[in-house]
């Protein structure tokens, strides 16, 4: 099977993709922690920069298409800022001290109500 010089592009960057996907699942099996996943963010920009220009064509695409796939970009990038900001400034172990010292009944065998 032939194939134009026009598409020989999308069928290298389809390939580009297949091994930074297989990539990104060996990270997942080499890498762990912090290490992990900015590995994983690198390779997932690789993928993101490799589908904006090859298959989005945005290196012939006029200004104005540029500058609003650059602002999509943008405000992904400022939501999951936002969102990581929010995640990691929770206190997501502490333990209310009440919840912490209470004591639970150890029997059930009789129960008393207040009227």
């Amino acid at each position: 099977m032939e194939t134009s010089n026009s598409q020989r592009p999308l069928y290298l960057a389809f390939l580009g993709l297949m091994v930074l996907l297989a990539a990104t699942i060996g990270c997942s099996f080499v890498f762990s922690g912090l290490l992990g996943a900015m590995v994983a963010m690198a390779i997932a920009t690789s993928k993101m920069l490799l589908v904006m220009f090859i298959f989005m064509d945005l290196r012939r695409s006029p200004s104005s298409v540029r500058f609003a796939a650059c602002a999509g970009f943008l405000w992904l990038f400022f939501a999951v800022f936002c969102t990581l900001a929010d995640f990691t400034t929770r206190g997501w172990n502490e333990v209310p001290e009440k919840t912490a010292t209470r004591e639970l009944p150890t029997t059930y065998d009789r129960v008393e109500f207040e009227n």
